[in-house]
């Protein structure tokens, strides 16, 4: 069983090191997209580390799309800035609200609401024209799914702890 954790890691680097050189961006993209869908906390954690790095919009939506999967501390400082009038980006930030709800992220339900009240007063702008009624719905949801107690994101082992997946330990 370790055996296949050490070839899963040594694919992951590999993979990611292919992201890393590849071009052109549309490859990478491509890549991302398929290991953020499937991606577990170490490929989040990866990502987390490639936020600075000189990757598109379009990719760096892919890496906190993962992240926001798992409550980390880490990870939860970067949803909260992509959230903030400082930090919002109309290509990142835009999805967030929707994986917070996917994922049961009820203790992100302030920054969210506080989200929502800059979107609708102006200190948040975007070309998005249903994200401010979006995000209503999603308040509405994990306020719900708060009420219900419902797990807070994925396990960190996840996909190892959930249905069977052969994507397991990623």
């Amino acid at each position: 069983m370790e055996e296949r954790y050490i070839l899963l890691g040594g694919m992951l680097n590999a993979v990611l090191s292919a992201v890393i050189k590849s071009k052109p961006e549309d490859v990478h993209y491509e890549i991302i997209s398929f290991l953020s869908e499937r991606g577990g906390f170490k490929i989040a954690k990866t990502f987390s580390g490639l936020l600075k790095k000189n990757f598109s919009n379009e990719c760096k939506y892919n890496f906190v799309n993962t992240m926001v999967k798992f409550k980390d501390e880490q990870f939860d400082s970067i949803v909260k800035m992509y959230l903030s009038p400082k930090g919002y980006n109309d290509t990142i930030s835009t999805a967030i609200p929707f994986m917070m709800d996917a994922y049961e992220r009820y203790d992100l339900l302030p920054q969210l609401k506080v989200f929502h009240s800059n979107l609708k007063n102006g200190k948040i702008k975007t070309t998005e024209k249903t994200l401010l009624g979006e995000v209503e719905n999603y308040i509405t949801n994990l306020e719900q799914k708060k009420t219900d107690n419902a797990p807070i994101g994925l396990p960190l082992d996840w996909p190892k702890s959930g249905p069977p997946c052969k994507w397991s330990g990623m």
